[in-house]
């Protein structure tokens, strides 16, 4: 089985005839696929463990924005703020698989933007895992190894833990 096959797969579920119908399922899928993430990291065989929602805050300010996971590496121990996305109806199916950077463009949601603004400078932000200040690396769920975007080489988390292709 190659590995373009599960995500062609998943794909084929939508884009049917039903935009109602591929909503729904598109809405379900989202709602389930944090727990999935979070279910994966407490498998003790997962190269990372989740502990918890990191928040992003500006120097100086005292409020931010909260993204998805705050992972640990459990070799290394490195911590990553990750970010999660699932877009699949948006746009007439453009995200339905975050294939390269230019997809990001002009996406404009504070938390993402935050998360991209980290993921450019590191000082452009503070991370906060538990109420505590930490340093993370960036990485996003779902889209592979960097680099047009200004992502650093960052580990991605598939359903299936394949290996990351670089975009």
């Amino acid at each position: 089985m190659h590995s373009s096959e599960p995500a062609a797969r998943f794909g084929s579920g939508f884009g049917s005839e039903s935009r109602q119908r591929d909503n729904f399922l598109a809405r379900l899928f989202g709602i389930f696929s944090e727990h999935v993430v979070t279910t994966w990291c407490d498998c003790p065989h997962a190269p990372y463990v989740n502990i918890g929602r990191p928040t992003l805050r500006e120097p100086g300010q005292s409020h931010g924005h909260t993204l998805d996971f705050t992972l640990r590496h459990r070799q290394s121990g490195r911590l990553y703020a990750a970010e999660m996305k699932c877009w699949i109806t948006w746009a007439n199916y453009r995200y339905l698989r975050l294939t390269e950077a230019a997809q990001l463009i002009g996406l404009a949601e504070p938390a993402f933007v935050k998360f991209l603004a980290l993921a450019r400078d590191r000082a452009a932000c503070q991370v906060f895992a538990g109420g505590l200040p930490t340093w993370t690396e960036p990485s996003w769920c779902g889209v592979q190894r960097r680099n047009r975007a200004g992502l650093p080489q960052s580990p991605s988390v598939s359903l299936t833990s394949s290996p990351s292709r670089t975009w």
